[in-house]
């Protein structure tokens, strides 16, 4: 689960902005269920964490600096080569390091992993375990006077061999160890610990973005049976229309199969061996394709999926509509039956979806997943979630710039408001902060609406 998580000098964050989901003491016994212990600690984390602020505010910058931190960490150079840092740019920091500094629960153990870089470097990396409050160093990665990249790692002294060695080696200075270690070990070489943070951060931590696409789940409701009837019931449940979820199997010659792929994917993936699913781009009818190879090697087909309903028949999902496309995306976070994740960071939760829906989703996720280390965090708009009887008080962020533009993250426990206030009216109102400022619209009607009169009465008179 995530703990906290932490940015400075990174997009519209300029100094240290804490997102945090520790439990508030002072809340007692309010919507209990909404939290977990922490291993080795008398504190307890949040299974929720509702975001809200004006458009602009850096909501998203949020969700952009933790999936940026991910890729640092985990080595997936490509696409951060693609979406470089992006340093606070109202102010001159360009010579401030961007730093990340998150808290997570991984294995039933509370992990402390933070990164300094800057354009071309990663200065400090350091991950640590957490006792009691006290840091216990695993390893610390950084640049010496001379240049050079040294590891100290007093916490892996019980690994491998193969680690111990690993550890003394000359690394590049824009690679994060953890990365490194993750592409030149074997899995078992890695080590325990290394492995369980690793697992976390690619496996256990789900990030889904506003423009997430079906490619995933449509693998998963091709294989998945089991989950494919979930999903079924989930849509059908909200009223879309949809009855159920359908696999159509088509057998394909191989021409036609070669067909789907680029020039350089046919060369890997029709090669002779190859037996597992393979993901191919949308066909020009819109539907999302599989393509599986027999075990004979001979026979290939199209698997897709489609969404039935009970009068108008079957439709591809592409033919769906923006929100059951958007609802399906979100069916994994409620299905409580699969293994490993277990962090779902969502950003612009509510787009496409009605206020009644995100609602019932959210309480749906929050009272089921009582017996798991599973937790939702969301950025929205929707101010239904605004309720003390769904979210406690310190489940509830906003995100608000100040004068300079910088995004400032604060939760609705630095206010004292009372357990019967109606928290959405005030929020609309003004009183937390994180809404636009909107009188300049009016400003903007009565300027443009007189500018166009005028012109109005200076045609009237060109006749």
């Amino acid at each position: 689960m995530l703990v906290s998580f932490a940015v400075s000098n990174f997009r519209s964050f300029a100094a240290r902005q804490v997102f945090s989901l520790f439990a508030s003491k002072r809340l007692g016994s309010a919507h209990e269920s909404h939290t977990v212990p922490i291993p080795d600690s008398d504190q307890s984390v949040l299974r929720a964490g509702v975001i809200y602020g004006a458009n602009g505010a850096g909501k998203s910058n949020l969700f952009a600096a933790l999936q940026y931190m991910r890729r640092v960490a985990l080595g997936q150079r490509e696409e951060s080569r693609t979406t470089p840092r992006v340093d606070f740019q109202l102010a001159d920091l360009r010579d401030q390091p961007t730093t990340f500094d998150l808290q997570f629960i991984a294995a039933g153990k509370l992990y402390r992993f933070g990164l300094f870089l800057d354009e071309e470097r990663i200065i400090n990396e350091r991950l640590a375990h957490v006792v009691e409050g006290k840091e216990k160093l695993i390893y610390v990665r950084h640049i010496g006077s001379a240049g050079n990249v040294t590891v100290d790692a007093p916490g892996l002294r019980n690994e491998s061999e193969s680690l111990q060695a690993f550890v003394k080696v000359r690394c590049r200075d824009d690679q994060s160890f953890l990365a490194r270690a993750r592409a030149m070990l074997v899995r078992e070489d890695v080590g325990r610990t290394l492995t369980e943070v690793i697992q976390w951060l690619d496996g256990g931590l789900a990030l889904i973005g506003p423009q997430s696409t079906l490619d995933l789940s449509v693998k998963r409701l091709a294989k998945d049976g089991e989950f494919r009837q979930f999903a079924g019931e989930v849509l059908k449940a909200s009223a879309t229309g949809v009855d159920h979820m359908r696999v159509d199997k088509t057998e394909l010659s191989k021409d036609e199969a070669r067909a789907l792929f680029s020039r350089e994917a046919r060369r890997s993936e029709l090669e002779p061996g190859k037996e597992r699913p393979i993901s191919v781009p949308p066909v020009p009818n819109g539907s999302e394709l599989l393509v599986e190879r027999s075990a004979d090697g001979e026979h290939f087909y199209s698997v897709g999926i489609q969404a039935a309903h009970k009068k108008e028949g079957a439709f591809p999902l592409a033919e769906e509509s923006g929100g059951t496309q958007r609802l399906l995306d979100l069916v994994p976070a409620v299905y409580q039956m699969q293994p490993g994740k277990t962090v779902y960071f969502i950003d612009e939760f509510d787009r496409s979806l009605h206020p009644m829906l995100v609602y019932k989703y959210l309480e749906y996720f929050l009272s089921t997943c009582t017996g798991s280390p599973c937790q939702i965090i969301v950025t929205t708009h929707e101010t239904h979630l605004l309720d003390f009887d769904l979210l406690r008080r310190d489940e509830i962020w906003f995100a608000e710039k100040d004068s300079s533009e910088a995004t400032h993250l604060y939760a609705l426990t630095e206010f004292n408001v009372r357990r019967d206030l109606q928290v959405r009216k005030a929020y609309l109102g003004g009183r937390f902060g994180g809404v636009p400022s909107l009188s300049g619209i009016d400003q903007l009607r009565e300027r443009w609406a007189g500018a166009a009169s005028g012109r109005g009465q200076r045609a009237d008179r060109s006749f």
